[in-house]
């Protein structure tokens, strides 16, 4: 009778620990198959855009690769530098053309994109800064959107005394010329100072500092 206990125990005992671990085993794979099921759900509803990462679910008992698309986070009318002939999709050149229908957002926000062919961009707005011994100079810019013409700072200068053919000399800017009288009995001829910067400095039609030609863009979608 004692031995028929202790085997009735003893099978008794082996069902119930081969009974835990089959729930374990059932358990453990219904965990697995609710993971995988949850990282495909999640994927589809990640929105599609063109920046991918490949990452793995590290929870799930065979690690399964995720793609997951972020949003660049870009607003449409944002203005960029680029340095290529061909834009990029998803942007327009700034060259002041009308915005089609295709881009409703951007039509939404102006007519037609801003042109800066030719331009450089500066800072909406006015500040006075120092500038060591020529003290403090006020920089201001047009209104938003408002092209501003070209200028320069005054120059000014003088010179004293006369000047003649023999005997005079000038430097740098300064130039002497030789001023013609209109007709006889006026005195002779006359000699003068004149400035000319292109003397000692590259000029032109413009004012600009050294420059490399590129792109302006602006987000359309």
């Amino acid at each position: 009778l004692s031995l028929s206990l202790s085997l009735s125990l003893s099978l008794s005992l082996s069902l119930s620990l081969y009974s835990c671990k089959g729930l374990l085993v059932i358990a453990k794979k219904f965990f697995k198959e609710c993971v995988c099921l949850a990282t495909i759900l999640f994927s589809l509803l990640i929105p599609l855009t063109p920046l991918t990462v490949l990452a793995q679910d590290s929870t799930s008992f065979s690690p399964v690769p995720v793609y997951i698309r972020a949003k660049s986070g870009v607003p449409v009318g944002t203005i960029a530098v680029w340095s290529k002939a061909v834009i990029p999709e998803g942007w327009l050149e700034c060259d002041g053309k009308d915005v089609s229908n295709d881009y409703p957002e951007l039509k939404a926000l102006m007519p037609n994109v801003p042109n800066y062919q030719g331009m450089f961009l500066r800072g909406e707005g006015r500040q006075s800064v120092t500038h060591g011994k020529y003290g403090s100079v006020s920089h201001q810019s047009a209104a938003l959107g408002e092209v501003q013409g070209d200028s320069i700072r005054n120059i000014k200068g003088g010179v004293q005394g006369t000047v003649e053919e023999s005997g005079s000399s000038a430097h740098g800017a300064f130039g002497i010329v030789r001023r013609l009288t209109a007709g006889p009995g006026l005195g002779g001829d006359s000699w003068g100072f004149d400035f000319d910067a292109s003397r000692i400095v590259p000029t032109s039609e413009e004012n600009r500092p050294v420059n490399v030609a590129v792109k302006y863009i602006i987000k359309a979608e």
